[in-house]
C-alpha cells in the first residue's frame, strides 16, 4: 500500500490524537487482561520447565534471559478478539509505520500493567517491557501488511 499522504498530517492533530487514542486502546486491553490459552501454557511449562507461572515475571524483567522473546511472542501477540476489535478504529485513519513507533511512546510513557490471564491460575500483574509493547503494536496490522508499512489496509 502506498504511504500515507503526509500534506494531510502537517499541522493537524488528527493522527496524533488518533495515536494517542490507541495508546490507550492498548493499554485497556493490557490491564483488562490477556487470556492466555491452556496449549500456550502447556508450551511455556513443557518448553521452558516451568511449573510456576509466578517466575513469569523474573524472566520478563532480566533482558539478558534466553527464552524471554519467546515468552514476549507468546504472551503479547494480539489474539483474534483483540484485532477484531481494533479493526474499525484502524481502518479510520492513514497509519504508516512512524505512528507505531508513536503509539509505543504514548503507551510507554504511561508505564503500562498488563494482567496475564491463565486458565485455572490467579492472574499474574506485569509491568509491560518496552519491547513486548514494540512487538505487540505492529501485530495489530493484518498479516498481509506485517511486514509492510501501513498498520492497517
Amino acid at each position: 500500500m502506498p504511504k500515507a499522504d503526509t500534506s494531510k498530517r502537517k499541522g493537524s492533530g488528527g493522527q496524533n490524537a488518533a495515536c494517542k487514542e490507541l495508546a490507550l486502546r492498548i493499554e485497556h486491553f493490557f490491564t483488562g487482561g490477556l487470556k492466555i490459552e491452556r496449549k500456550t501454557v502447556h508450551y511455556i511449562e513443557d518448553t521452558l520447565s516451568l511449573t510456576d507461572l509466578s517466575h513469569l515475571c523474573d524472566i520478563m524483567t532480566d533482558p539478558n534471559h534466553g527464552e524471554r522473546e519467546v515468552l514476549i511472542e507468546l504472551l503479547f501477540f494480539p489474539d483474534e478478539s483483540i484485532r477484531v476489535h481494533l479493526e474499525s478504529f484502524l481502518q479510520t485513519a492513514d497509519w504508516i509505520q512512524e505512528d507505531e513507533y508513536r503509539v509505543l511512546f504514548l503507551l510507554m510513557e504511561r508505564n503500562p500493567q498488563a494482567t496475564l490471564l491463565f486458565p485455572g491460575e490467579k492472574p499474574v500483574l506485569l509491568a509491560v517491557p518496552p519491547d513486548a509493547a514494540a512487538f505487540f503494536i505492529p501485530c495489530l496490522r493484518p498479516p498481509a501488511h506485517r511486514r509492510g508499512r501501513q498498520m492497517s489496509g
